[in-house]
Formats: C-alpha cells, sequence, structure tokens
C-alpha cells in the first residue's frame, strides 16, 4: 500500500511539473507595455500581436477570434460598456493588486459569448513611453463556462509571470 502511495505520489508531482512548466514565447511584449519576458504554458499556446500594445494568446481550443486570451496595454482606463447589468465578479492578484474581473453574456460578430475581462494600471515593468501602455484590458470571449475556466488560470499566470 505504500509502494502504490509512493507512486501515485510521483506521478502527480511529474503531471504538475509538467502542467506548471512555462516557455518564453517567439513573440514578446514590446519594451513600452512590459520588459519581463512573455511567458507561455509549454506546447499549449502561442501569440500573435495584431496591433500596436494588442496580443492574442491562442491554444488548441481557439476558434478564430474565440476562445483566446486578448491582453491590450492601453492609454484609457475604462471599459466598452463601463458597466454591464448582471455581470458576475470575481477577483485574482497581482503584485499585491487586487484585479477584478467581470463576466457576462453578449455577442460578438453575431456570436453568442460569456465574456471575461478585467481592466488593471499596467504596474508590469516597463520602458514606459508616453501613456499608451498605462492599463492592460484582458479579455476571453469564449463558447462556454468551462473553456472560460480552462483559460482563466492561463491568463492570470501569465500576467503574474511578466510582474
Amino acid at each position: 500500500m505504500k509502494l502504490l502511495s509512493f507512486i501515485v505520489a510521483i506521478m502527480l508531482a511529474v503531471a504538475t511539473a509538467e502542467a506548471d512548466s512555462k516557455k518564453p514565447s517567439s513573440i514578446q511584449w514590446k519594451p513600452e507595455d512590459c520588459s519581463s519576458s512573455l511567458m507561455l504554458p509549454e506546447n499549449q499556446f502561442d501569440v500573435s500581436q495584431y496591433g500596436r500594445g494588442q496580443y492574442r494568446i491562442d491554444g488548441a481550443m481557439s476558434q478564430g477570434h474565440f476562445n483566446c486570451i486578448y491582453i491590450t496595454f492601453q492609454a484609457t482606463n475604462s471599459l466598452v460598456p463601463v458597466s454591464v447589468s448582471g455581470a458576475r465578479e470575481s477577483t485574482f492578484t497581482i503584485k499585491e493588486q487586487k484585479v477584478t474581473w467581470r463576466t457576462y453574456q453578449t455577442v460578438v460578430e453575431g456570436r453568442s459569448v460569456i465574456r471575461k475581462e478585467a481592466l488593471l494600471p499596467n504596474i508590469l515593468p516597463r520602458e514606459k513611453r508616453g501613456n499608451g501602455s498605462d492599463y492592460i484590458w484582458i479579455r476571453i470571449d469564449a463558447d462556454s463556462q468551462q473553456i472560460i475556466d480552462q483559460l482563466t488560470p492561463v491568463a492570470e499566470g501569465i500576467l503574474q509571470d511578466a510582474a
């Protein structure tokens, strides 16, 4: 019985280590957005930059603009829409900064999705050049709550690693 417990413990340790392994992305943040490395879960995700300060992280479940993570560096401290009735809120922490997610049902490009988004001051290390990257908008537009639940810790981890 002790041997079986030991084997299970080793298997869990290996699985956890593999799940937590990260790699530097082939595309990195621009220094004015963040000067730390952009780290992604190994063998699962890739990133593209589609505009100044705009990054999209895609994984196996991504479908075009959906089921992926968007991280946008911006000058303004506002979300559009500013408020959403019935949005659920949850929080996470980066560098002792409490960040509030809001989650709600919406329609994007004619498709009904669950949107999870947060806006926070850019507390990441960076080479400040003007105010174009003073805030970070992080967003997930997903087909299901299960996908939101899978992508949320990835999104949080990317920012926590950068901090």
